[in-house]
């Protein structure tokens, strides 16, 4: 690649990252890109320029004199969207002479003996150029003050006139317009709405009440109302079924339908909508149900009793104050909170859910997801008969998915690959299968670990642990019940709580092993090779059937300690 070629693209990816950098949101990234774009043109062009008077590369200046030329007239129309291109083509034609002017003059100041003859300052050619802009500038600009809508007025293809308003057209709002009907009794309302937004609200009445708002993109206010009179708003029923939409299928324009429903609080809801938001506020249809496929569309949901079903959900979902099952199928960012009821969720891009009163939650394929899951548990009534009597069930299943639970009372169990596992305040029992991934417990019920290649660290569980980690350094602290803990080629460190009771067995394969145990506990110890095990031990469990049994074993005998655990109530973090 040529270095002005080079240079050009370096200058405009810096004009990219720059805007990258600064632009407060994605959204602002975007209008940026799609107003100033023509300055990437210009930068290209002005680089090109500097290479040919530089190193002639490229060997003409033509290149960058179009780019500069194109960049400069295409910059007002994206600054000015609502402006006429003939308008500002002949207000600013002299850019271009400006352009040829540049370009001669570095031409004649760069040339160099070795470059052969210097070009002529003038040529037939060049002021044929000239003057075929300057008649062009000069009748544009007579035929922008006698008419500046002759664009408008002229019939063109239905294509080209679409590819205008796309361009250089503007978004005109118009009145909005209202329909109503009764609804059925047990009646469901069908809502299909695309390239606009929806808003279901429930209310103590009999009617639905049908709003919509059309925005069209035209080049101009006629051509809008012309498409606005096309536009209809449909509201019919079928038996049961209301059903809302419009008849945009039959108008070939580019326009947004903006809804507001509002429905009786009884009403079931049947929902199709792509590219624009959806929410739904106070419906109360029980088991008859909402449904809602909602592709590319945000979707907020609040203070709804129903079965909430949404489907092919590739935006934020958010789920606050509702009763009822919530399942949510999509490639989505979902929210839930103050939830109470099931809740299930399917190939989620990243989940936060809080404040939720439900028997099982479950979420599929998260996969490379970021799952929060925090406060969860049973009703208050069944948790105030046995804290350890109708947990939840939470079951988590991803590949490359990071998991942080906080404050369950429930029994949980995770599936994950090379992500980590973070666990605080689990009531009930906690199971993490996963590989190449870390895992973090404070405070469980019990435990069961398997994973690979990352570290286990676990504190603070009231009943068994058991641990199967290949390649991990394991550390288990404050543990109460019974421990296991088979691993390899690592450091295995475990210290009791002072109340510990049951049995502790570790088998680590070519790595050393350190065991702090409460030194007024009786133990049966069960080691082979060179152990040094604290004398205190012995004195206490002379004479006397020990109840508990401790087996250590490993590939490097010398390396196991066995000693007392620090003199506290919380026990201590192995040496």
């Amino acid at each position: 690649m040529k270095r002005s070629g080079t240079l050009g693209i370096g200058l405009a990816l810096c004009v990219v990252a720059g805007a990258i950098a600064l632009a407060p949101s994605s959204g602002a990234l975007v209008a940026w890109l799609v107003r100033l774009w023509p300055v990437l043109l210009i930068l290209i062009g002005l680089a090109s320029l500097i290479g040919f008077a530089l190193k002639r590369q490229p060997r003409r200046p033509w290149i960058g004199a179009v780019l500069i030329t194109i960049g400069a007239l295409a910059l007002p129309v994206t600054l000015q969207a609502t402006s006429n291109p003939l308008v500002l083509f002949g207000r600013y034609w002299p850019v271009m002479v400006v352009v040829l002017a540049l370009v001669e003059v570095i031409r004649q100041y760069s040339h160099r003996p070795e470059m052969g003859e210097r070009p002529p300052l003038f040529s037939a050619g060049k002021v044929a150029l000239l003057g075929l802009i300057t008649v062009a500038g000069l009748g544009a600009n007579r035929l922008a003050e006698t008419n500046p809508n002759v664009f408008a007025n002229t019939a063109m293809p239905k294509w080209i006139g679409n590819v205008r308003d796309d361009i250089f057209g503007e978004e005109f709002t118009f009145d909005t317009v209202t329909q109503s009907t009764p609804l059925p009794a047990s009646g469901v309302v069908a809502v299909s709405n695309r390239f606009g937004t929806l808003a279901v609200e429930a209310y103590d009445g009999t009617m639905v009440e049908v709003q919509l708002t059309p925005t069209i993109r035209a080049y101009d206010r006629e051509t809008a109302l012309a498409v606005l009179q096309q536009l209809a708003l449909n509201v019919t029923t079928d038996g049961q079924v209301v059903s809302v939409g419009t008849n945009r299928e039959s108008v070939e324009h580019r326009f947004t339908t903006n809804l507001k429903v509002r429905v009786p609080k009884a009403a079931a809801l049947r929902i199709e909508q792509s590219h624009g938001s959806v929410s739904i506020a106070g419906v109360d249809a029980g088991t008859a149900g909402v449904t809602v496929s909602g592709s590319y569309s945000d979707i907020e949901i609040h203070d709804v009793r129903a079965d909430v079903s949404l489907t092919n959900a590739n935006q934020a979902v958010n789920v606050q104050r509702c009763t009822g099952p919530v399942s949510v199928d999509g490639r989505s960012d979902v929210v839930i909170g103050s939830h109470t009821g099931t809740i299930l969720l399917v190939d989620s891009d990243s989940v936060n859910i809080s404040g939720v009163v439900s028997q099982k939650v479950e979420l599929r394929s998260v996969d490379r997801a970021r799952v929060t899951i925090e406060n969860v548990g049973p009703a208050p009534v069944e948790a105030a008969v046995d804290p350890a009597i109708g947990l939840s069930e939470i079951l988590i299943a991803g590949e490359r998915t990071r998991v942080t639970l906080k404050s369950l009372r429930a029994n949980v169990r995770v599936q994950t690959t090379h992500e980590d596992v973070r666990a605080t305040g689990i009531t009930g029992r906690l199971e993490v299968d996963a590989t190449r991934s870390g895992v973090d417990v404070v405070g469980a019920g019990s435990l069961t670990v398997k994973t690979d290649h990352e570290n286990v660290k676990v504190k603070d569980v009231a009943g068994p642990v058991v641990i199967d980690a290949e390649n991990c350094e394991v550390a288990v602290t404050d543990f109460r019940g019974a421990v296991t803990v088979r691993s390899t080629s690592e450091r295995v460190r475990i210290a009791a709580a002072r109340d510990q009771s049951g049995d502790v067995i570790v088998e680590n394969e070519r790595g050393p092993v350190d065991v702090r145990l409460p030194a007024d506990r009786l133990y049966r110890f069960e080691t082979t090779g060179d152990v040094r095990i604290d004398p205190s031990f012995g004195r206490v469990a002379d004479g006397t059937a020990p109840p508990y049994r401790v087996s250590i074993t490993t590939s490097e005998n010398e390396n196991i300690t066995i000693r007392p655990v620090a003199n506290s109530t919380n026990g201590g973090d192995p040496a």
